[in-house]
């Protein structure tokens, strides 16, 4: 007899992500479908939507290197991301 065991938070996360896939898809199906009825454009995307790869591909390798610079030692620095709300 095997035992069912609790999702770990990676299996969670995995399939968080999974749903989130389809879930888009689904979206820009019916947008899609929605411009072809209604004989529309498909909507732009706006280029935040785009994605890291394609942002990263506009870049110059110097600002690339800024912001790596930038966000390397705001990692190592210790303070929060978010500071503590103050009651």
């Amino acid at each position: 007899m095997s035992r069912e065991h609790a999702p770990t938070n990676r299996e969670v996360a995995t399939d968080l992500r999974e749903r989130a896939k389809a879930y888009r898809a689904a979206a820009d199906a019916c947008e899609q479908a929605a411009a072809a009825i209604l004989n529309l454009p498909v909507p732009y995307r706006q280029p935040e939507q785009q994605g890291g790869k394609a942002r990263t591909g506009k870049l110059s390798p110097e600002r690339r290197s800024e912001i790596a610079r930038v966000a390397a030692r705001k990692r190592w620095s210790g303070e929060p991301e978010t500071p503590e709300p103050e009651n």
